[in-house]
């Protein structure tokens, strides 16, 4: 009886085998076609089943449907292949579409960590870095895009120029030309090709000035003095998430005596009157944006050294919430005073930032 039943479940073992080896070539077909045509025709890949998250973010950055189907596009190629560069672009794309720039960076931040030789995504994070105002993070990416494409050289090197306009911008790059030799070489070569850029010759010879002392020399002198793991750090604010970052006053934050600053808890301070904290900013005449975050009886303030209040954003009273107010910078106002200050009564703030624009 065994015997036959083996001869009768043989044929159908055999069947089985069959459509496994048949069910793994289909997938090993299907794979190298998608693996083929997911950037070059992602339709065409679209069509061997399950769609491929690469062929879905491919086909919503190429698309020209309405934002909010590029975003569900987005969305789905990222829940199909969560660790792919090609959908983590599509949906840091689709949120800076949104004006949700601090996603949107992020996620494209990650997708030139997983695939950092796509030059047209290096391209884009040196533009939006440098549009955002973090010029140390911005010439770093800038260089690495001109070595995968070089042609792009001389138009990358226009862009850091442009921070020579600004007071911080020219610090930053005062202290990349002194530690990156080939920025350097390259801003060289562009400044001795062409004339109206000669001063940039000034900035490779500029003279070290007293970091206690306001002026410019003596805030690109204190820019110089900070360590590498501190300079991506130097924006409008410095250290304004309170991580404890080396740097001594003005330029740097000066506490008084019963505030406390904690990495995971921010600023906080007690219950006295007058001020808490204080920074001397370096902000070029424009429109800005002051954000704090917390909460607490005490207000933010930025003001010119003449003592001219430009803003003041009082905190929150419950639990830490996001405050925002928008001045300008006037003329004449070269360096500004930031500081915590309150009539009595404890506060605590997470984050304080300045950001260009109303």
């Amino acid at each position: 009886m065994s015997s036959r039943r083996g001869k009768l479940l043989s044929p159908l073992a055999r069947t089985g085998w069959l459509a496994v080896l048949a069910m793994l070539v289909w997938l090993a077909l299907r794979n190298a076609a998608v693996a083929l045509f997911a950037q070059a025709q992602p339709s065409f890949a679209l069509a061997f089943p399950p769609p491929s998250g690469d062929a879905l973010a491919v086909q919503a950055l190429r698309g020209r449907s309405a934002p909010e189907r590029q975003e569900g596009a987005a969305a789905e190629a990222l829940a199909r292949s969560p660790v792919s560069y090609w959908p983590i672009l599509a949906a840091a794309e689709a949120a800076l579409a949104k004006d949700d720039d601090a996603r949107g960076t992020a996620l494209l931040v990650e997708a030139v960590r997983r695939n950092s030789r796509q030059a047209d995504s290096r391209g884009r994070l040196f533009q939006l870095l440098l549009s955002q105002g973090r010029w140390s993070e911005s010439i770093d990416e800038g260089l690495a895009y001109t070595r995968l494409r070089a042609s792009t050289s001389e138009s990358v090197m226009h862009g850091v120029l442009m921070l020579l306009g600004d007071v911080r911008g020219r610090a930053i790059l005062a202290r990349k030309l002194r530690t990156n030799a080939e920025l350097r070489e390259r801003l060289v070569r562009l400044a001795a090709r062409r004339p109206e850029e000669r001063q940039l010759a000034t900035l490779l010879d500029w003279p070290e000035g007293d970091p206690d002392e306001l002026s410019a020399d003596g805030y690109i002198a204190w820019v110089q003095a900070l360590p590498d793991e501190a300079l991506p750090h130097v924006r409008a604010v410095y250290d304004g998430e309170f991580r404890g970052l080396p740097g001594s006053p003005p330029f740097g934050w000066r506490f008084a005596r019963d505030v406390r600053v904690d990495p995971s808890e921010g600023l906080i301070a007690q219950a006295s009157a007058g001020e808490q904290a204080r920074q001397t900013l370096v902000l070029s005449p424009g429109p800005y944006r002051l954000t704090v975050f917390g909460s607490g009886r005490m207000a933010w303030r930025i003001s010119c050294l003449s003592g001219a209040v430009l803003v003041e954003a009082p905190l929150p009273a419950g639990d830490p919430a996001p405050v925002e107010r928008p001045f300008t910078v006037p003329a004449g106002c070269a360096f500004q005073q930031l500081a915590l200050t309150g009539t009595g009564g404890a506060s605590r703030t997470l984050r304080v930032a300045v950001r260009p624009g109303l």
